[in-house]
């Protein structure tokens, strides 16, 4: 009985001990879609005529919404004044709100009408779903890889390889692509994808002219593109090389494997979830971290702060650092016992180690100059060859481009066309993504050279490829060949350390090595107690 009674006891005082917070409660992810200023009014009904009061001195109509409530707190980043609560409006349209989930809608000077969401994975992708048939940048996710495959049907039932090429297209673009060998045209083609608004049906205007196995085509046709494998659309037949024997060219239209989503607003969603973190727990900002920050506001820094050399931290072109305690105390960021910021003016960069509440406040002055667009950044064109699994590099590209203009490069070769690289691109608001006009002229691949024109979206994060052309010939030996292209920050080498957070990491660990023997012998000297 004893035994029964301890064991009992032993479960009161389990299922009365807190959970830990992951089990508790699931942490959920953030996201920030840029959307048209209506968007508070989508998904609901405007009032009809009839209902408007009799007097029109009366008041407001009583509309839904003027019954979105606006957040308690104005949030840096969300504009000036308080976001507003638009749960409601997204309940509305089937999105679920359960738990810690939060849909905040603010309006910037800088970036234009941004939705916050904190919410399930599942919940933030059919936001981003709705969002795309709102008009908020459809461009962003209307990627489509369009693959055309040219097979030859062999009297034994075998079916042989001619042709597979797959084209980058963006919806309502035209892109187009040569394959020459030598002076030889052997494979010329051009479409253009319209997404419906459905975001799967597609409209393809066709031309293809495959000289080496004489045929040519031109028509239009619908297809359909979902996730996975979409069936292909069978364009035409054609007689085969051989007596008996007759070829078929099909047509598939799929999505960009890897969407470019709308901007994700990184830095920023990072800076509004403090926030709103601090605000949530009340005394989280007890607990002091360290960030940095690239704040050129801080040029102004004070001629007698304390001031301290690190050659040790050349790495980041940031040898000397100022105490900017009174610095930030002029932008109403007043620094509490225990915490410590430092400034280096060749950088501009910020280190902050203090308390939630504090850095929020500084983030919220830093998020302007984080998300500049770039003035210009770096383009790359890769071409690589894969042969039974095995991926070899075969030749690159780079130019250095500013945004909004065009630039280009050429490379006359004897004997044959000259090979020749042009781009126009315009950096968006967010300046994390790029929109780029690109031409490749005699763009050399294994045996062949290539020329593709088309358009696309791109991050700049120097990472993200997009694949421009790809495919195999059999004239080509079967070897799968492909042009990508990716862009990356130029003119900001700083912000790399803001952006990234593996180089953020090992920035904060060198500036802490640094830096926190300084501070110590930076902090006045207190009087010895007497004997």
């Amino acid at each position: 009985m004893a035994s029964l009674f301890r064991i009992l006891r032993a479960l009161l005082l389990l299922l009365s001990s807190p959970l830990p917070a992951a089990i508790a409660e699931e942490e959920l992810p953030c996201r920030i879609f840029p959307v048209p200023p209506d968007f508070a009014s989508r998904g609901q009904t405007p009032p009809a005529e009839e209902a408007a009061p009799v007097d029109p001195f009366a008041g407001l109509i009583d509309t839904p919404r003027a019954k979105l409530q606006p957040y308690p707190f104005a949030i840096a980043g969300l504009g000036e004044t308080a976001p507003l609560d638009v749960r409601p409006v997204l309940e509305s349209l089937g999105v679920s709100f359960d738990g810690r989930a939060l849909a905040l809608l603010g309006t910037t000077a800088e970036a234009g009408t941004l939705l916050f969401v904190r919410n399930t994975e599942e919940q933030l992708a059919l936001i981003e779903t709705l969002n795309s048939g709102f008009g908020g940048d459809e461009g962003w996710i209307r990627h489509v890889l369009v693959t055309f495959r040219w097979d030859e049907r062999l009297t034994s039932g075998r079916t042989r390889l001619l042709l597979q090429r797959t084209l980058l297209c963006r919806t309502g673009q035209r892109a187009s692509f040569q394959r020459h060998r030598g002076n030889t045209l052997v494979e010329e083609i051009e479409t253009e994808a319209v997404v419906g608004e459905d975001g799967i049906t597609v409209d393809l205007n066709l031309a293809c002219d495959l000289t080496s196995g004489n045929l040519r085509l031109g028509t239009q046709t619908m297809a359909l593109v979902c996730a996975g494998a979409p069936a292909p659309v069978r364009l035409a037949t054609a007689r085969g090389a051989s007596p008996g024997t007759h070829t078929e060219l099909t047509v598939r239209a799929e999505l960009l494997a890897h969407e470019m989503p709308y901007p994700p607003f990184t830095a920023l969603g990072k800076i509004i979830a403090d926030q709103i973190e601090g605000i949530e727990s009340g005394s989280a900002d007890k607990q002091n971290a360290a960030e940095i920050y690239w704040f050129p506001l801080l040029n102004h820094i004070q001629a007698g702060a304390a001031r301290r050399s690190t050659p040790g931290l050349s790495s980041l072109r940031s040898s000397e650092w100022h105490e900017a305690r009174a610095a930030l105390g002029q932008l109403d960021i007043a620094l509490e016992d225990g915490e410590q910021a430092w400034f280096a003016p060749q950088s501009r960069l910020l280190y902050l180690h203090a308390g939630l509440r504090t850095r929020t406040k500084a983030a919220g002055i830093a998020w302007n100059g984080v998300l500049q667009p770039p003035l210009q950044f770096e383009a790359a064109f890769e071409a690589t060859r894969s042969r039974r699994g095995r991926l070899q590099p075969l030749s690159t590209r780079t130019l250095l481009i500013r945004s909004g203009h065009r630039a280009g490069s050429k490379f006359p070769i004897q004997g044959a066309p000259d090979e020749k690289v042009e781009l126009e691109a315009q950096t968006g608001t967010a300046g994390e993504m790029t929109d780029c006009n690109l031409s490749l002229d005699h763009y050399p691949v294994g045996r062949d050279t290539w020329s593709f024109k088309g358009q696309c979206y791109a991050h700049l994060d120097g990472k993200t490829s997009v694949p421009l052309v790809s495919g195999r010939a059999a004239d080509a030996g079967r070897t799968a060949h492909a042009i990508s292209f990716r862009a990356r920050r130029a003119d900001n080498p700083w912000l790399a350390f803001v952006h990234d957070p593996a180089r953020k990491a090992e920035a904060i660990r060198q500036i802490e090595a640094a830096i926190s023997p300084l501070s110590e012998s930076a902090r006045p000297e207190l009087p010895r107690p007497s004997r």
